[in-house]
């Protein structure tokens, strides 16, 4: 029963007879073929009974489990004058036939032993997993829903829990933009939302004064939902963390997500597994193309964002005239990564302090990456820069 749960058994048992007419089998250890504690010469006359007192020494030190109650049963075996082998299963206490009804085989009960005192470090054994779900919207934009399943796989009680996502990491405003619609919603478990969460500033989606807590084996799934346009690439991965403190010794843990709604998909109780959760966008046939914008480097709608092209199979030509028709910016092959952020480029004007706030007009056509073919038709319209 000890070694079932890590206790290692030191030494040999000690045995000893109180009294009775049986004697000990001096083999015995209580492990593997060795658990016979009286010699076959044992006997015990009609009436007779005999104590017998096992004592055991273990070490608990290597035990992994923090359930410190032991439950043992012994079985009698005895040949009878008759010829015929009786078996008994132990039960506990001191009567072996407590109901008194003359048939000690119907009383069986194990006996429990606890060990007090017991320091147990019980691993935390917590993984995440993370879905999506996404659906296209007519206007060319798309919702797409995550979902964040987290189970604690081991004994311990875990507490300070949180899940972090990053979302300006993967809808960097270069590929993608986005915007949460509404707020994180727990569908499993006791831990509260954060409203505040947002991906970018806001990164947990557990509201860190809770202190939230997940029991052993218990689950904890969380919801949101984002809009995601602007789009110039098809495939985006995404990642989350969950992360905590294992109560059993004060040590803190972290998992990564794995793609999926199953923190254990090999089911080996190790959610060890790691792989990020993929989306694929269909990037529009359409250009979007603001209608302007503010570079003044407060962080908000500072560069010049163009949506609906593929940089890896798109070349998109953007021309900027000014109100006279003079070319002040100008880029055969326009890369969000390198944006217009209101400079010239073309002219006399050239001048890194920008050009000047007012109406410029553009002229940007999509064309096939392999074959220089227009897709659509050139745009041209006019657009403000105010700072």
């Amino acid at each position: 029963m000890f070694t079932d749960k890590g206790v290692v058994i030191k030494g040999k048992p000690e045995v000893s007879v109180i009294n009775g007419t049986v004697f000990v089998n001096p083999n015995y250890t209580g492990q593997g073929a060795l658990t016979n504690l009286l010699a076959d010469s044992s006997k015990l006359k009609k009436g007779e009974s005999a104590d017998i007192k096992v004592v055991v020494k273990v070490d608990v030190s290597h035990t992994t489990v923090s359930d410190n109650v032991y439950n043992n049963v012994a079985v009698g075996t005895a040949k009878g004058t008759d010829g015929v082998t009786y078996n008994d299963v132990s039960t506990k206490g001191k009567l072996s036939d407590p109901d008194g009804d003359g048939d000690p085989s119907n009383n069986f009960e194990a006996t429990p032993v606890t060990l007090p005192g017991l320091n147990v470090i019980v691993p935390s054994v917590v993984g995440l997993a993370k879905s999506a779900h996404v659906d296209s919207l007519a206007n060319g934009t798309f919702n797409v829903t995550y979902t964040l399943t987290a189970i604690n796989y081991g004994d311990a009680k875990v507490k300070n829990v949180q899940i972090g996502d990053t979302l300006k990491n993967v809808f960097n405003g270069i590929d993608a933009k986005y915007t949460l619609l509404g707020h994180p919603t727990i569908l499993k478990g006791t831990a509260k939302a954060d409203s505040n969460f947002n991906g970018s500033t806001k990164l947990g989606l557990i509201r860190a004064d809770t202190n939230a807590v997940m029991n052993a084996k218990d689950t904890l799934v969380v919801r949101f939902v984002v809009n995601v346009y602007n789009i110039t690439k098809e495939l985006f991965e995404n990642q989350a963390i969950i992360s905590g403190v294992n109560t059993s010794d004060e040590t803190n843990f972290s998992d990564l997500s794995t793609n999926g709604d199953n923190p254990d998909p090999n089911g080996d109780g190790k959610p060890t597994e790691d792989e990020k959760t993929p989306i694929m966008l269909k990037v529009s046939e359409e250009l979007f193309i603001p209608e302007g914008f503010s570079p003044n480097g407060d962080g908000v709608n500072d560069v010049f964002l163009i949506g609906g092209f593929n940089k890896d199979i798109h070349v998109v030509e953007v021309i900027i005239y000014n109100r006279w028709g003079n070319v002040v910016y100008a880029v055969p092959e326009y890369d969000n990564a390198n944006p217009w952020k209101g400079e010239a480029n073309q002219g006399i004007t050239l001048s890194k302090s920008g050009l000047p706030d007012g109406t410029y007009y553009y002229s940007i056509t999509k064309k096939d990456k392999a074959t220089g073919a227009i897709i659509g038709k050139t745009h041209v319209r006019y657009m403000t820069i105010l700072r």
